[in-house]
């Protein structure tokens, strides 16, 4: 067996240099082992930031869409505001308990959005974000 490892190329040797700056940000010579451990824990960690990210962008847009049902449920009176008051930020904040955030997307909307909205056109991108919030906090380990 020693001669055919010698005379074969059925094995092989290579010489590799395994210097690596590790998880703690310091260089340092590693196995082949800890380097692999080492990756798959920067892996998990930058596909969870990844993940939470995206969960935040629909939990906002949620957060959002739930301010626009409200102003199509009460549009009328939501364009009533917008046309008379000096301040209608705080106005609709205080008429239809929206917050901030809420108020500001209702006020960048054009009239002419605002009017168009519709009901089951928000209640559809409101369930598939929810469907999506959900697969991403099970995935992310949240027991909600």
């Amino acid at each position: 067996m020693n001669h055919l490892f010698a005379t074969t190329d059925l094995e092989k040797s290579y010489r590799i240099n395994l210097n690596m700056i590790g998880l703690d940000g310091r260089p340092a010579v590693k196995n082949l082992l800890e380097i692999l451990s080492e990756w798959l824990v920067f892996r998990r960690d930058t596909v969870r930031r990844r993940l939470n990210y995206r969960l935040e962008k629909v939990l906002k847009r949620l957060h959002i869409l739930e301010g626009l049902l409200v102003a199509f449920l009460n549009i009328d009176e939501v364009i009533e505001i917008i046309r008379n008051e000096d301040e209608p930020k705080p106005a609709l904040m205080s008429r239809f308990g929206l917050t901030e955030t809420q108020a500001e997307a209702i006020l960048e909307l054009k009239l002419r959005h605002l009017a168009k909205l519709e009901e089951m056109k928000i209640r559809g991108e409101q369930s598939e974000l929810e469907k999506e919030r959900d697969q991403l906090q099970g995935i992310l380990g949240f027991r909600a």
